[in-house]
């Protein structure tokens, strides 16, 4: 009899702690969940910037980019400049994503085997300027060059 009153106190006293425990007098916050940057809204592509680009990132003239008359000559972007993405494509991506990543601006003119390996995309708008883009030994982007040239034809 001393054993059953004894489990009873004890089941009684687990289920007032485990009630009395669940009991919150404010509710439960909630994080929102983050949104995924897409590539309006990323501070850090420079296809984004390109019309301003001059006062955007004013420092790295000559580095990153060149301007000359009155409009950019070429953006290149490698290892020294990672931070920065052309058209939501960084250095390091996989040469898989490079086509999901140009779409819908960009069409591919012509793939590079000489002495390095990659793609040369051509803007769909018209505009003179052609994405190089080079890829290393694991295929992987290593350099992006932006440029407003002639130096492709593709006629």
């Amino acid at each position: 009899m001393k054993h059953i009153l004894f489990l009873a106190a004890v089941c009684i006293t687990l289920t007032l702690a485990l009630f009395s425990g669940c009991k919150t007098t404010s509710p439960v916050t909630q994080k929102p969940s983050p949104t995924p940057v897409t590539q309006k809204e990323n501070k850090l592509d420079l296809w984004q910037h390109r019309e301003e680009l001059r006062n955007y990132i004013s420092k790295q003239e000559g580095k990153t980019f060149t301007y000359r008359n009155g409009r950019i000559e070429n953006i290149t972007l490698g290892e020294w400049n990672s931070g920065y993405c052309f058209h939501s494509l960084k250095i390091g991506d996989d040469y898989s994503v490079i086509e999901k990543k140009l779409k819908p601006d960009f069409e591919l003119a012509y793939k590079l085997q000489s002495f390095t390996k990659g793609f040369v995309y051509t803007e769909k708008s018209g505009k003179k300027y052609y994405l190089e883009i080079n890829l290393d030994e694991k295929n992987r982007v290593y350099l992006i060059n932006y440029q407003y040239d002639n130096v492709y034809s593709f006629e």
